[in-house]
């Protein structure tokens, strides 16, 4: 009897290491999957059911592609505020430069302000985009001590073995020859 209650805790092992690497083939269907900019929240759904139901399948993963090009259109969030920053700058040079023959304060703020009106609108402002925050791109997902899974059976199975061979070594008497 103790003989297949080690059979099945070496099973449900088994079965245990399985679960990992199918949670690892998913994550590497996920991350290639990122990589090339597709859509991954159906998939990390349906890995974080696989992992809510499997002994043994805790993963973790960071969607690399994704921070990645979230890296980049920060960049070039900020490259593009600059360059507007930059040509305001200019523009409000040019306004002074306009105006500055008007020796009259107020009116040289009314020249200034329709310069200002006229050119300003032309200079496209960016769409603000946050830093990206590497931790939002990161996953770890755990699975529970013990599911109803093949493993979990495997190893409630185990348990029940190895009672019974003890419960029948304690109680179960050879006969006197």
């Amino acid at each position: 009897m103790f003989v297949i209650a080690l059979g099945l805790l070496g099973g449900g092992l088994m079965a245990q290491q399985a679960n990992h690497k199918e949670s690892e083939r998913q994550v590497n269907v996920i991350l290639t999957a990122d990589i090339v900019g597709q859509s991954t929240t159906e998939q990390i759904t349906m890995l974080r059911t696989y992992v809510k139901n499997h002994i043994g399948s805790t993963i973790d993963f960071t969607l690399s592609g994704s921070f990645n090009r979230a890296q980049v259109a920060a960049a070039a969030y900020k490259d593009a505020l600059a360059k507007a920053e930059q040509a305001n700058s200019v523009i409000y040079a040019q306004a002074q430069a306009a105006c500055a023959s008007i020796k009259n304060a107020i009116d040289q703020t009314r020249c200034n302000q329709q310069y200002l009106n006229s050119h300003l609108q032309n200079v496209q402002l960016p769409e603000p985009v946050a830093d990206p925050v590497q931790s939002d791109y990161y996953y770890k997902l755990v699975s529970p001590p013990w599911t109803a899974d093949v493993a979990g059976s495997l190893f409630v199975d185990a348990i029940i073995a190895f009672v019974l061979a003890t419960l029948s070594l304690i109680f179960v008497k050879e006969p006197h020859k």
